[in-house]
């Protein structure tokens, strides 16, 4: 009544072909150029161009026509080569898509697909850019640093220079923060590579972002690279935190930041070895089946490489949507 074999082989198929282009995409997130959205007031107008991520927040950093058409600006000056039609491509995920449907120079795919080829997923073009609509364009996002419930951990006290037997990470002289919370030992090996946004209560503000490079159970603390850049020392009635780094300005909740990826043409290149592309492999009942022939397995494997060309030819730009708060990494 239900053909599972067929079912498997499908899925099996799809979650190969999701790998391959998580691969690519991985690949294409090193590339050097990131251009990081403007903060916007209520009005609309440019108040600042932010130089990092950690300055993005869900409100006032969200995609606009604005940068997208620096994008394409940034590209033509760099003399890549345009796709057919003299037109950049950018690969971008629905959440972040959402800010630009709406505005009026938005051009839907369907306007002009009768005259050109159409990418697949296409959705639409603005200021010399076809957009092409992906759920593997990439979340930059972190988990919670200690639990559900509390994102942060709290500074208790700090070291700079640590220098000690204790501390031996890589890092002539780590940068030690004990915590308030009491770590279990998972906790704390879950925190080892991560990144952390640093928080000045004396400042009221960010003071950097550093990875963390060691991190004691026993002792309550973590150390920072040598980098980090602020001596930290709670002020009078407020408290240096540590927050998840790999997204935008969370300090009060999740935010994810969406990275929109512009290309010339030839941006990067991507090989399958020659007879070594997409393999499913289905063994049926009778061949594994066991004494009452019950089982069957389906699976793939598949190898392929992927390298950007020309870094001159493509350009991250990061940015926040309405769905900051709710998306996860990928």
């Amino acid at each position: 009544m239900d053909n599972v074999l067929l079912g498997a082989a499908e899925e099996m198929g799809a979650a190969g072909g999701e790998t391959a282009d998580t691969l690519v995409r991985n690949e294409l997130c090193t590339g050097s150029s990131v251009i990081y959205a403007d903060t916007l007031d209520e009005s609309g107008a440019v108040v600042s161009t932010p130089v990092s991520r950690r300055e993005l927040s869900a409100d006032n950093n969200r995609l606009s026509p604005d940068v997208v058409n620096k994008a394409y600006t940034f590209l033509k000056k760099q003399k890549a080569p345009f796709f057919e039609g003299n037109k950049y491509v950018a690969v971008i995920h629905p959440s972040a898509a959402y800010d630009l449907r709406s505005h009026p120079d938005w051009m839907e795919a369907h306007k002009y697909a009768a005259a050109r080829e159409i990418f697949e997923g296409e959705i639409g073009e603005l200021h010399g850019v076809r957009f092409v609509e992906s759920t593997e364009a990439p979340i930059f996002n972190g988990p919670s640093l200690f639990s559900e419930e509390q994102r942060n951990l709290t500074v208790a006290a700090s070291v700079t220079n640590d220098s000690s037997a204790s501390a031996p990470f890589g890092a002539a002289s780590p940068y030690k923060v004990t915590v308030a919370e009491t770590l279990t030992e998972e906790q704390a090996a879950a925190l080892v590579g991560r990144k952390v946004h640093i928080y000045d209560a004396s400042a009221a503000g960010l003071a950097g972002t550093a990875e963390i490079v060691g991190a004691s159970a026993a002792d309550k603390c973590v150390w920072l690279a040598e980098e980090a850049p602020v001596v930290l020392s709670a002020a009078s009635g407020a408290a240096d935190t540590l927050w998840p780094g790999e997204g935008g300005d969370s300090k009060d909740g999740p935010c994810a930041v969406y990275g929109t990826l512009f290309f010339g043409k030839d941006a990067f290149g991507v090989v399958d070895p020659e007879g070594m592309g997409m393999e499913m492999i289905i063994k049926d009942a009778a061949q594994i089946g066991g004494p009452l022939n019950q089982f069957s397995t389906v699976g793939y494997k598949f190898e392929t490489a992927a390298k950007i060309l020309y870094q001159n030819r493509m350009v991250r730009v990061e940015s926040c949507s309405a769905y900051s708060g709710v998306d996860e990494a990928n």
